[in-house]
Parts: C-alpha cells; structure tokens; sequence
C-alpha cells in the first residue's frame, strides 16, 4: 500500500461521525428563554389562536416582573434608610464614648472642670496623657493641688480601733447626748 490511499473503510465495530445538530437552544420551546425570545417564538409559530393567549400569558408575566422589581427597590431604599440612620446612631455613640473617657482621664488627674477642658482637646489627639500633662501645666486653676500625705501613714484621730462592744457603747452615747 502506498500513503496516499485511504485505508479505513466502515466496519461493523468502529465508531461513526458526529454530526452536530442543527437545532438551537432557542427553537426548543421550554428551554431557558427571555420574555422577548418567547414572544419572537411564539409571533413565528403556526398557531394564531394560541399565540393571543400565549402573548397575554407573557404580559401579565412581565407585569409581575417589573412589580417584584419595584417592592425590592422599595425594600432596599428601605434598607438603606435604616442603615444611614444605624451608622449616625454609632458615630453618635462613638463620640459620647470618646468624651466620657476624656472626661474619666481629667478627673483622674484632678480637673476640676473636666467638661471644660474636653473642649480643648483636639479630636486627632493620639497621647491623651501627655496633652492632660501639658494642659495641666497650661491651666493649673482647672486643677487641684496633690495632696501631700506627711508620712505616708497618717491616720486621723477619731479612727481609733475599738471592740464591737466599745463601739456600740459609743453609738449610744452620741445619740442620747453624751460624750
């Protein structure tokens, strides 16, 4: 045999030629179409007497269509309403927090207005201590004085340490009168 003859011939077992078909996706009825290519569809069928209902059948589908369509935005303008109105809520918070904590740091260093020395502190301030140090400095009258514990274990004369008995002895003088 020499190459350029043809040496396959059909046999009983060998495979045969796929021939594609020649149908569309479109042409079958029922398949996954748009409301435009089933009406394309149904303008070119055969049957006029059908193609009336099939045409009204696709109206009142389309109708439903652009009604789910308006409830979602409806619902979604409404979701977004709320999520406007959630987000001022927390920035609102947000702040509050930020001023209750300065306010805790002020009086934590002995401010005596801290409500007045929240307004001088900027809203980018990342050391708050060190602002309160330097403020405190700026404006001693906004601040007391510290107290100095002479001795460090100074105790007041009226704590004296006495038994159950002696202090109840006690309470019921001061209340008839007696020292």
């Amino acid at each position: 045999m020499s190459g350029t003859q043809n040496t396959t011939t059909a046999q009983p077992g060998a495979a045969q030629p796929i021939v594609p078909k020649t149908e569309t996706a479109q042409s079958q009825p029922g398949a996954a179409e748009t409301p435009a290519q089933k009406m394309d569809r149904l303008l070119r069928s055969d049957r006029p007497g059908s193609l009336k209902k099939q045409i009204e059948k696709l109206r009142q589908e389309a109708a439903q269509n652009r009604a789910a369509a308006r409830d979602a935005l409806e619902a979604k303008a409404e979701l977004e309403k709320k999520a406007a109105e959630i987000s001022a809520e927390l920035a609102q918070l947000k702040s509050a927090h930020r001023a209750e904590m300065i306010m805790r740091k002020f009086d934590a260093a002995g401010c005596v207005k801290s409500s007045l020395a929240l307004k001088d502190v900027p809203e980018d301030c990342t050391d708050l201590d060190k602002f309160i140090e330097t403020y405190r400095i700026e404006n001693p009258f906004l601040f007391t004085k510290n107290k100095t514990l002479h001795g460090g274990l100074f105790k007041p004369q009226k704590t004296d340490v006495l038994t159950p008995s002696q202090r109840m002895d006690r309470a019921i003088r001061t209340a008839l009168g007696r020292k």
